[in-house]
């Protein structure tokens, strides 16, 4: 598998994608330039987006490098994950139980990762400390407050009941104007 880098073609790119990388995790603009091996004014250039690299943040070829890059990147990184477990596996009956089950911890998290599944479970719990004193209190009121209300609640009851009891009691009357006879509630 070719190893990630420039070509002739995208060497220029490819070196202001570096620049610009660089100066946005803080990098000054003159140690880009001496890291990178090219002149403080290019690395300005770049920034300032002036010359040809005016184009540079919207220029598809770079957005095309740096998918490449990025699927170039991945595949090594399965390659070599799959060398390591392979590793793993034929040092695993010689291996001391610590690394064993760190190696185990290490593979089942990037597993998961790669599946797109989380990796850290946090569970989020506290502890609500009351005065035995204050409960009280505060079942208290709450037991004298439930009383009130089924008092409330009975005598309510009670006087539609009562109600009831007397239209269903009263005398029939005659209803105005259709000379029939019935209760009038």
């Amino acid at each position: 598998m070719k190893k990630p880098g420039p070509t002739r073609k995208d060497a220029s790119v490819y070196k202001g994608a570096a620049v610009q990388a660089l100066a946005e995790v803080g990098v000054t603009p003159a140690q880009i330039a001496e890291d990178l091996g090219v002149s403080v004014s290019l690395v300005d250039d770049v920034l300032h987006g002036r010359g040809r690299w005016a184009s540079l943040q919207t220029d598809h070829q770079l957005q095309q490098w740096r998918a490449q890059q990025t699927r170039q990147h991945e595949l090594l990184a399965r390659e070599l994950s799959t060398k390591a477990l392979q590793r793993i596996e034929d040092t695993l009956p010689t291996a001391n139980l610590s690394s064993a089950i760190i190696a185990f911890g290490v593979l089942q998290d990037k597993a998961r990762l790669l599946a797109g599944e989380s990796t850290q479970n946090i569970a989020i719990g506290g502890t609500v400390r009351v005065e035995s004193e204050k409960l009280t209190d505060v079942l208290a009121r709450l037991v004298s407050s439930l009383q009130d209300d089924t008092e409330k609640a009975l005598e309510v009851t009670a006087v539609k009941v009562e109600d009831a009891q007397c239209k269903t009691t009263s005398s029939p009357q005659k209803a105005p104007g259709l000379g029939l006879t019935g209760d009038i509630g």
